[in-house]
């Protein structure tokens, strides 16, 4: 187990950590720790200011994406979200598209799936394969983080009827080893969306995870 003094050291080291660049803007660690998993075998402290559960509402759509499971994990781990769109009053909308936003992971192949309501009323999943949306710049400048993408003529979200959309996507954690200030980093994941009679609704950053190579997490062993 490591000292407290290097616990210290690594603590400094991780909060100095600001940003990062891949696929995107990635924010360093701001805080000690990471949310602990015993299944991970990251044995850290809490990190209170990770977020596993975040909702979004924009005029009458509401928009709730969580993680599945551990938040936190080592290349190669992987880490499942979902994303609930739905309406909070009339009128009734139709979701047309959905761009799943993450970073430090990859999507794994089959695993995204969607529920939605038909139009005989029934509740209905089915596996969907996203498209992969590549990230735009400006010179250095970040436009669109990309992401992937699933579209449709339109699932239908009502108050009324409790017509709901969810989303369910798979990622892996990459392996970043070689890169030596991304040994352990802070994602941000987030959705867009698009909705009838709304503008594009996009929100990249709405929960985060924490990803190591250590197997005795990111503090040592």
């Amino acid at each position: 187990m490591s000292r407290p003094t290097t616990i210290t050291r690594r603590v400094a080291t991780i909060v100095a950590t600001t940003a990062l660049v891949v696929s995107g803007l990635v924010a360093g660690v701001g805080t000690a720790g990471a949310i602990g998993s015993s299944d991970l075998g990251i044995g850290l402290p809490n990190h209170p200011e990770l977020i596993p559960t975040a909702i979004r509402t924009a005029e009458n759509v509401s928009v709730t994406r969580e993680v599945i499971g551990p938040n936190a994990g080592y290349a190669g781990d992987k880490i499942t979200f979902r994303t609930t769109i739905s309406a909070t009053a009339g009128p009734a909308r139709q979701v047309t598209r959905i761009i799943d936003r993450a970073q430090l992971m990859f999507y794994v192949p089959n695993t995204a799936k969607l529920t939605y309501t038909s139009a005989n009323g029934t509740r209905t999943t089915e596996a969907v394969t996203p498209t992969y949306v590549k990230a735009t710049h400006d010179g250095l400048n970040l436009t669109d983080q990309g992401g992937m993408e699933v579209s449709s003529a339109g699932w239908p979200i009502s108050v009324e009827s409790g017509a709901t959309v969810v989303f369910e996507i798979t990622y892996q954690w990459i392996d970043f080893r070689g890169r030596p200030s991304m040994e352990d980093g802070v994602a941000y994941t987030g959705v867009g969306i698009d909705v009838t009679g709304l503008d594009t609704l996009d929100w990249p950053k709405m929960t985060t995870s924490f990803g190591s190579l250590h197997k005795g997490g990111p503090f040592g062993s």
